[in-house]
């Protein structure tokens, strides 16, 4: 009996010492990509650290200067007279206390003098008219501060908000951006364009801006939160998930896997995948996405 209960027990035995042996868990090596710098150079790659910060839009409108502006000054005589004398004229820039014109008086000649800095935009009379304190000779514009309207469409509107920067550009000066400011929006839409007037005031120190000139405007916009923030060029498709190149170092790039969060035209917020300060390609990733199915094609 004592036998068999050995004979038994020895296949249990010989069975249980060859089972197998407890496997460790091996983290799977993340793909890269390796690109010589040379070759960097040459297809344009750029790289950045990754940034916490608000995420900005534009909005993209039209419009013109106005012919006037709100800063006017229309100069009168201070009594009945003949106007002798006109000592400018419309487009000349006038300092406070340049002459205007000359006037005769009951009690002699006398000269209208400017009461501000700025450009004769219209002249009302001619030498030789009778004046009186009712009529203007000339107007007189501060054009330090211009105005602007521009048409907002049907879909922008919940976007536009008092105090919105403005960044305005001309083809007259196309690489000069001029700061502007909303200032009034329209509360009715237009029956026929459906849009609505926004108004600007738009700084112009050097006097570039003209009245009447047409201008572009391009309406700022910037989250509440900040995000980590990456360009939109910078996020690359493959296999179906979004990734980034990563660079581990001056030829070595990781594909990275990123969750993607709000946009906007240029840039992605970037939920989860990356942390503030990691370098990443911001452009020619496209680049680098072709030489990892390259390889990806080679080793099939």
């Amino acid at each position: 009996m004592k036998k068999l209960f050995l004979l038994l027990l020895i296949p249990f035995l010989i069975t249980a010492g060859c089972g197998k042996k407890e496997e460790k868990y091996v983290q799977p090596e993340k793909p890269t990509v390796q690109m010589k710098k040379e070759i960097q150079e040459s297809v344009g790659l750029e790289t950045a650290p990754v940034e916490r910060k608000k995420l900005v839009s534009y909005i993209e409108v039209y419009g013109s200067i106005a012919q006037d502006t709100e800063n006017t000054v229309h100069v009168a005589p201070k009594g009945k007279c003949i106007l002798k004398e006109l000592k400018v004229k419309v487009g000349e820039t006038v300092d406070e206390n340049s002459p205007i014109a000359v006037v005769q008086t009951s009690s002699g000649e006398e000269q209208i003098l400017s009461p501000c800095h700025g450009i004769v935009i219209s002249q009302y009379v001619k030498e030789g008219d009778a004046i009186d304190p009712l009529t203007s000779v000339v107007t007189i514009a501060n054009p330090d501060l211009m105005r602007a309207s521009f048409d907002v469409y049907e879909k922008d509107f919940g976007k536009i908000e008092m105090g919105q920067k403005v960044e305005i550009t001309t083809t007259a000066y196309a690489n000069q951006v001029f700061d502007g400011k909303v200032v009034f929006v329209s509360p009715r839409v237009d029956e026929n364009t459906r849009t609505v007037k926004i108004r600007v005031d738009i700084e112009n120190k050097d006097h570039f801006l003209k009245f009447g000139m047409s201008v572009n405007g391009n309406i700022r916009r910037e989250s509440e939160e900040e995000f980590l923030v990456a360009p939109l060029e910078a996020i690359q498709e493959v296999e179906n998930a979004k990734n980034v190149f990563v660079k581990i170092n001056e030829e070595t790039f990781e594909v990275r896997p990123v969750s993607v969060g709000i946009k906007t035209d240029q840039e992605a917020a970037i939920a989860e995948g990356l942390v503030e300060g990691e370098v990443i390609v911001t452009q020619g990733s496209f680049v680098l996405k072709s030489e990892l199915l390259k390889g990806e094609l080679g080793e099939e």
